[in-house]
């Protein structure tokens, strides 16, 4: 029954999120705000919706390891698992804005995390100071002129248009936020189920399943843009979502109650780089052999799960 609740917590979180985005960005919509803050504000914190609720809500029970094991699992596996599959299918070209400006403050965070984590805590200050940086990087996005203009026509793509009228908003919205509270409840006991039944830690069962399971709206809308190809849409969702994971889910959990972490490794954190820095040769323009380097990405990744699930 376990595994039910757990398929049945990630579900859930799939389609709450899902909802939150549909119905908030319809309102928005319906209030004429542009798209461009529709997608710095209601797609990318609906996209990462289900790492803040099972991020906060463990953080709030006392699982730290669970937060942090979700967000270095998550962010393991947007790279190492869904675009080194994407990746199979043939080239997928990176744009030099994304190497200038996203990558560095993806890899900004990914400091910044494994120093908070190494130390065993993630202080309330340092919750604020990672949403303060969030911030910053959101004006930077909505300043640069390139940047923005990039990123309008990505998010025009993306938002389609509103539903029939605001009562159906508001039932998207607190529907979906219905099904987060109760499907991040559903991962966060099941997760702690199945640690105690396997005889591993809660942090190695977050850094597989559960990462996977609130990775699934990412996987959505990278099948997506993969069989349309609009690869700027695919790799700015994945890096933005590991952005966002950083900043905003560990910054809000970290600020409405300091996380103590005790059981993320030096090889997972070291995962977390490895996969990061291979978006270098996985997707620069003139990349040679990429289904080769997506294949060789892919299984260092299915290799690691499984050193989580049977190492002790």
């Amino acid at each position: 029954m376990t595994v039910f609740y757990l398929i049945l917590g990630v579900f859930l979180l799939y389609v709450g999120s899902e909802a939150l985005v549909r119905g908030g960005t319809s309102l928005s919509l319906r209030f004429r705000i542009k798209p461009l803050i529709i997608g710095l504000t209601v797609i990318a914190f609906g996209t990462s919706s289900p790492e803040l609720f099972v991020s906060v809500k463990a953080t709030l029970a006392g699982h730290g390891n669970i937060s942090a094991g979700d967000i270095v699992g998550s962010s393991i596996f947007n790279i190492a698992g869904i675009l080194s599959f994407c990746a199979l299918f043939g080239a997928i070209p990176l744009k030099k804005q994304l190497i200038k400006f996203d990558l560095p403050v993806m890899f900004l965070g990914y400091v910044l995390l494994s120093y908070f984590f190494l130390t065993g805590m993630v202080p309330r200050w340092a919750g604020v100071m990672l949403i303060c940086l969030l911030i910053l990087y959101l004006l930077a996005i909505y300043l640069i002129p390139k940047r923005r203009l990039l990123q309008e026509k990505e998010i025009e793509d993306e938002i389609g248009r509103p539903l029939k009228n605001v009562f159906w908003d508001l039932i998207y919205i607190f529907g979906g936020l219905a099904a987060l509270i109760y499907g991040s409840q559903e991962i966060i006991s099941s997760a702690i189920h199945i640690a105690k039944e396997m005889g591993i830690n809660e942090g190695k069962v977050s850094l597989g399943i559960v990462a996977i399971g609130t990775s699934l709206p990412e996987v959505s809308c990278c099948l997506v843009a993969l069989w349309y190809k609009r690869y700027d849409i695919l790799v700015g969702n994945l890096i933005g979502s590991n952005v966002f994971n950083v900043f905003s889910v560990i910054g809000c959990a970290a600020t409405i109650s300091p996380i103590e972490v005790n059981q993320i490794s030096y090889i997972d954190l070291s995962m977390m780089f490895f996969s990061g820095a291979f978006v270098f040769p996985l997707l620069q323009e003139e990349a040679k052999y990429p289904r080769f380097k997506g294949a060789t990405l892919l299984a260092v990744y299915i290799a690691y799960f499984s050193h989580l699930i049977f190492s002790t």
